[in-house]
C-alpha cells in the first residue's frame, strides 16, 4: 500500500497546483521576471525541469530560459498577476522583476585609438557566447527601452563599444611594451593574468546596457564551462539597495563560489554618496578605484611669468 501511494504522490501534487499554471488572458502589460524554484521537489514524472515548468507554472511561450546550475528555476514573461499568482506557490522561493544594469566603464577603448569596429583577437580567446533572448523579450513593442541597434551593434559575441575589450584586457591583457599615458608613464602595460586563456559573456548591449537574466544566464554557462575565475563589470548605479536573496548578481556569483570560482566584481562609477557602491555580497571580491603611486608634474606659468608647480595628464 505505502508504493502505491508514492507512486501517485506526483499526480495528487499536480492536481493540487494546477491552479498555478492557468493563463491570465487580460488586457494588463507583459513583464519579464525571474522565479526560483525549490529543485529538489521534481516530480519524477517529468524527464526534465523545463518539463515540468511548462506543465505546472508557465505556458512554454511564456518561458524564456531555465537555469540548473548557479541558481535554480526559470524566467517567463507574465502578467504581474499572474507572477503574484505563482509567488503564492509553495515550491516557489522567490520571485523578482528584470531589472536594468549599467556597463562599469570609462572612455578607455577611446583612449586606446580603438575607434573602428574591427576587434584584436589573438590565441588567448578559447570561447565566446552572447546573451539576449532576455533583452530581445524586454524591449519589444512597448518596451522601456529601444531594440538592439544593428547598424552600430553585433549580434554575436563581438565587442561593439569598447567595454568587454577594456575588461578583458584588464583581467588578461598580454604584456603591452612602450605603453604610456598620453606621453607620461611610459612602460609596460599588462593584465593582472596575462598567462590565463579567456572565455567572454557578452550580456550588455551598447545602447540598452543589461538585464538581469542575461547576466544569470551568463553565470550559469560560465560555470557549466568550469571556467576559474568570472570577472564582471556590470552593477545596479541606481541608488537602490537589493537584499542579496533577490539581486541577481549576488545570487549567481553565490552558485559560482559554491563550486570554489572565484567571482571578482567592480563597485561602480558613481559617487560619493550614500548608496553609490554596488555588487556588495560578502562572498563576492568587489574592487573600486584608486590612487597610483606616482605623480605627473607639470608647471603653470602664469601672466606674470611666475612659475607653479602642479600636476597634469596633459605634457602640453
Amino acid at each position: 500500500m505505502a508504493t502505491l501511494l508514492y507512486s501517485f504522490l506526483p499526480l495528487l501534487v499536480l492536481l493540487f497546483f494546477s491552479n498555478f499554471s492557468k493563463s491570465f488572458s487580460t488586457d494588463e502589460a507583459i513583464k519579464t521576471f525571474i522565479f526560483r524554484v525549490d529543485s529538489q521537489s521534481k516530480p519524477s514524472i517529468f524527464p526534465t525541469h523545463y518539463h515540468w515548468y511548462t506543465s505546472e507554472f508557465a505556458e512554454p511561450t511564456r518561458i524564456l530560459h531555465t537555469f540548473d546550475t548557479v541558481f535554480h528555476g526559470f524566467s517567463a514573461c507574465l502578467t504581474e498577476t499572474h507572477a503574484a499568482s505563482l509567488s503564492n506557490h509553495p515550491l516557489v522561493l522567490a520571485v523578482f522583476e528584470n531589472r536594468h544594469r549599467q556597463l562599469h566603464t570609462t572612455c578607455s577603448s577611446q583612449f586606446l585609438g580603438l575607434r573602428n569596429q574591427h576587434g584584436l583577437c589573438n590565441r588567448k580567446l578559447i570561447g565566446a557566447r552572447f546573451f539576449s533572448k532576455v533583452h530581445e523579450a524586454t524591449v519589444g513593442p512597448g518596451g522601456p527601452i529601444d531594440g538592439i541597434n544593428e547598424t552600430v551593434e553585433f549580434m554575436s559575441p563581438k565587442d561593439a563599444n569598447g567595454q568587454g575589450t577594456c575588461t578583458a584586457s584588464t583581467a588578461a591583457g598580454k604584456h603591452a611594451f612602450r605603453s604610456s599615458m598620453g606621453g607620461y608613464a611610459a612602460g609596460i602595460a599588462k593584465g593582472v593574468a596575462p598567462k590565463a586563456r579567456l572565455a567572454v559573456y557578452k550580456v550588455c548591449w551598447k545602447s540598452s546596457g543589461c538585464f538581469d537574466f542575461d547576466i544569470l544566464a551568463a553565470f550559469d554557462a560560465a560555470v557549466n564551462d568550469v571556467v576559474d575565475v568570472i570577472s564582471i563589470s556590470v552593477g545596479g548605479g541606481d541608488g537602490i539597495s537589493t537584499t542579496y536573496h533577490l539581486d541577481p548578481i549576488a545570487i549567481g556569483a553565490y552558485g559560482a563560489v559554491s563550486p570554489e570560482v572565484f567571482v571578482s566584481s567592480s563597485t561602480g562609477n558613481d559617487g560619493p554618496n550614500l548608496m553609490s557602491v554596488t555588487n556588495l555580497a560578502h562572498w563576492l571580491v568587489t574592487v573600486r578605484a584608486g590612487t597610483i603611486d606616482r605623480n605627473f608634474s607639470a608647471d603653470v606659468i602664469l601672466s606674470d611669468g611666475r612659475r607653479l608647480n602642479s600636476v597634469s595628464l596633459y605634457s602640453d
